[in-house]
């Protein structure tokens, strides 16, 4: 009887534990304006800290039957150099470009490409379906942008705050951080409702690696248009500077034909 009487007593405080965890845990709740702003300053200003970055690893693309290295540099949001090179050092190329213009040398046809960095061009010379402002956040570890206040909802789930930011033309934005070490775990840009939702890019932080104070991706996976291409990331090296001898600009000789989209 009293072992009986026992159990009628600890059972009721082990289902209050349980639902004290999942409420900790696993519920989903608004996350409280200063909450939510504070975040984003924080993250804002850690990657303002780090302005200049130097990150060197491997790519994947699907449909391109090769692993790509890359070596990239970036300052800012300004400048983004990247150098491409595949089986054996083999170089495949290097492309360098701010937000309103970019060039390509093409190592494998023996031509340069210019133009205006875009979706489509970009797509078109290094098989990237991604506009400038992704593709030099993805290189920084980082999101495309940061909404302002009014701009955005927020969810709290234990430690990671879910921000969705709706757009013009049925958009959302949605990425989602972690309040303990400002990780940003995902980023997904969608347009449309439910069945007819399109996943426009979608970025998958995997892993992460130290880069001073920074938490930066180290395994991303990129999913672009439903994941009707996608590309695998590995970072094996990042740093907070780029080398005082290395440039932004493409060293190109005179002779190599150049062609502008």
């Amino acid at each position: 009887m009293q072992l009986a009487t026992y159990r009628l007593h600890v059972l009721p405080l082990i289902a209050a534990a349980l639902l004290l965890g999942a409420c900790s845990k696993g519920v989903v709740k608004p996350a409280g304006d200063d909450v939510a702003v504070r975040t984003l300053e924080r993250l804002r200003a850690q990657w303002a800290s780090t302005p200049r970055i130097t990150a060197i690893g491997e790519m994947a693309i699907s449909g391109v039957p090769v692993t790509v290295r890359f070596d990239a540099i970036v300052s800012g949001r300004d400048s983004l150099r990247v150098g491409l090179t595949g089986p054996f050092g083999i170089t495949v190329g290097a492309l360098s470009s701010t937000p309103t213009e970019f060039i390509f040398f093409n190592a494998q046809e023996g031509e340069v490409v210019e133009g205006v960095p875009s979706r489509q061009t970009f797509r078109e010379q290094v098989q990237l379906d991604l506009d400038y402002s992704e593709i030099v956040a993805l290189f920084r570890g980082e999101i495309p942008r940061l909404p302002a206040l009014g701009e955005f909802t927020a969810e709290l789930r234990g430690d990671e705050i879910t921000y969705t930011v709706p757009g013009a033309g049925g958009v959302r934005e949605i990425f989602t951080v972690d309040t303990s070490d400002l990780s940003v775990p995902l980023y997904r840009r969608e347009r449309g409702e439910d069945d007819s939702k399109t996943v426009e890019v979608e970025i998958e932080a995997r892993t992460f690696m130290a880069m001073g104070e920074r938490r930066f991706p180290h395994n991303v996976m990129v999913r672009i248009n439903n994941a009707e291409r996608t590309v695998s990331i590995t970072v094996e090296r990042v740093r907070a500077s780029v080398e005082a001898t290395r440039t932004f600009r493409l060293d190109i000789p005179s002779d190599i034909p150049r062609r502008r989209l």
